[in-house]
């Protein structure tokens, strides 16, 4: 009887180790931002099962448009990017699909000034875990930056002044 007792109390264990916990923090993506003169590239690595549990609550549209379509869609209701204070739109350049994320590529319009500065808002995928976060990369004229959004700061704003 204490045999079959230690058994069950060892596999209660190992189910709770690998049950993932809603109750830490996990990234739901990254975005990557780089610059090639005054022209501004976004990579967004998207968790593939919080992407396609966003869509299948808020997109209209059918499992074969999913990554292609809606998730870009999506991607771009939910993420607002301003350069120099100014709200920039960006177009796809690819999609990837990788074994447990999606990569999106963007490329934004050429600003007519050096980036002095990069403000990202997005709610996205944050509602559905209040522990997630996305992680903002940045290498902007050689500088580097790293932020994460989540559910209480939605907003971060990036700098590249050079003294």
């Amino acid at each position: 009887m204490m045999n079959v007792k230690k058994a069950a109390g060892l596999l209660g264990l190992l189910l709770i180790l690998q049950t993932p916990s809603l109750a830490h923090s996990e990234m739901a993506g990254q975005l990557i931002f780089e610059n090639f003169k005054n022209e501004l590239y976004v990579k967004s690595i998207i968790d593939k099962r919080m992407l396609s549990l966003a869509l299948m609550q808020e997109a209209d549209c059918t499992p074969d448009q999913m990554i292609s379509i809606c998730g870009d869609e999506y991607l771009q209701e939910h993420i607002q990017i301003t350069v120099n204070c100014q709200p920039v739109t960006y177009e796809k350049v690819s999609v990837t699909l990788e074994k447990n994320a999606v990569v999106y590529s963007y490329r934004m319009i050429k600003a007519d000034e050096p980036i002095a500065s990069v403000s990202i808002t997005s709610d996205f995928l944050l509602r559905y875990n209040e522990h997630a976060f996305v992680r903002a990369q940045f290498a902007i004229d050689n500088i580097s930056k790293s932020f994460d959004l989540k559910a209480s700061k939605k907003t971060i704003e990036a700098n590249f002044l050079q003294p």
